[in-house]
């Protein structure tokens, strides 16, 4: 019964995944489409960016407000109950940086937003020489 319950509880992960699919995170609009090719290369690609964006939230976990020490089903006396934060969880909650001290932490959000500022421009200089 604790395994069903949990199983439960982890259908978070799948609604999150569907709401990241609507323009909430990965901005993907809506296109409709009729032939069978376009719709599953559509498919394709939202689930692709959904894909990307769970590796990336894995990958900066550190620096998300992320329990990173979350309970095992296992370790809980009642799986019903709400999962308690752990006490690295609660300190960058508390600090606002990483458990090094180095770095801020952010919402996933914020940091696709300041990643998304980065471009690659090119500049040349007026009266540059080229050195050999």
């Amino acid at each position: 019964m604790p395994e069903l319950v949990a199983n439960y509880k982890n259908l978070e992960i799948v609604e999150h995944a569907f709401r990241s699919l609507k323009p909430i995170n990965l901005h993907v609009r809506p296109i409709y489409h009729r032939l069978n090719d376009r719709v599953r290369a559509h498919i394709f690609i939202c689930m692709h960016a959904y894909y990307i964006e769970h590796y990336m939230r894995e990958k900066l976990s550190p620096l998300l407000f992320v329990d990173e020490q979350k309970e095992d089903v296992t370790q809980r006396a009642n799986v019903v109950d709400p999962v308690k934060r752990s006490d690295s969880a609660k300190k960058k909650d508390h600090t606002r940086r990483t458990a090094d001290g180095k770095y801020p932490i952010s919402s996933f959000r914020d940091i696709i937003k300041n990643l998304s500022v980065i471009t690659r421009s090119p500049v040349k200089a007026k009266d540059h020489k080229r050195r050999v």
